[in-house]
This record gives structure tokens, C-alpha cells and sequence, in this order.
């Protein structure tokens, strides 16, 4: 359900809705997400590295940069 304030964002891998509530962390979290992103792509990249390594590396990064799943 979309509520007046969220922010609805579209392009070629979806669409979201950002609640009204996340609108202030936005800015913040796109520059951590970008940082992360950039992290994992060199990770994933890394013909060295056995993919055990490379998820360990990736579970790091995401807990750094706070994206971490919650239980």
C-alpha cells in the first residue's frame, strides 16, 4: 500500500516504495549501499579466492555497511 510522502522509484530492475518513515536515512544508505556494492563486485571478481572466502567476504561486508539480515 503506497501512503502520500512515500517515495515510489522505478527503473530497468523494478520497483520500490521508500516509506515516508526512511525518506531522512535515504541520502546516507545510498552511499553505503554504493560502497558495499563496489566492495562485493571486487570480492566476486576474485579468481583467487574459493567461493567459501568470497561468501565470507560478502557476509563481512554487509554486516559493515549495516545490511545484514536480522533475526
Amino acid at each position: 500500500m503506497v501512503h502520500p510522502g512515500d517515495v515510489i522509484h522505478g527503473d530497468a530492475e523494478g520497483v520500490i516504495k521508500i516509506p515516508r518513515s526512511c525518506i531522512g536515512e535515504l541520502a546516507a544508505r545510498a552511499v553505503q549501499m554504493r560502497a558495499f556494492e563496489h566492495e562485493a563486485h571486487i570480492a566476486l571478481r576474485r579468481a583467487d579466492l574459493s567461493l567459501a572466502e568470497r561468501r565470507r567476504r560478502l557476509a563481512d561486508a554487509l554486516a559493515r555497511y549495516g545490511f545484514a539480515a536480522s533475526h
